[in-house]
């Protein structure tokens, strides 16, 4: 029998919560797709909900996967679908691999100067 890499304890419902999804939530997604979130696998997109600084209510959707850092702690990595992006925000190098519908991982900044 296959052991998971995270026990359910493990899982950051905190984090979860703060973008819409609660334990309840994640408890009720089919016996599969909860066994792939414990093997650090990617979840389906998923509807999340973010409230920002200024009580503003984001709607997105995303996937998600956990990984443990150097540390050993539990984290939540976010890969948002995104319809559409300005490609400027990204190298030349960046876009060509995002227009091969290539994953990349950057920094963004908000208007407000936040990343």
């Amino acid at each position: 029998m296959n052991q998971s890499k995270f026990t359910e304890e493990e899982i950051p419902y905190n984090i979860l919560n703060r973008f819409g999804l609660t334990r309840e939530m994640i408890e009720d997604l089919p016996e599969g797709l909860g066994q792939r979130l414990r093997d650090g696998r990617a979840t389906p997109v998923l509807p999340i909900k973010v409230i920002a600084d200024n009580g503003d209510i984001i709607l997105s959707a995303a996937r998600l996967t956990l990984h443990r850092n150097s540390e050993g702690e539990v984290k939540v990595m976010f890969y948002p679908k995104l319809e559409k992006v300005d490609l400027s925000r990204f190298t030349e190098v960046q876009q060509k691999s995002l227009t091969a519908g290539e994953t990349v991982i950057n920094d963004f900044s908000l208007p407000d100067g936040k990343k």
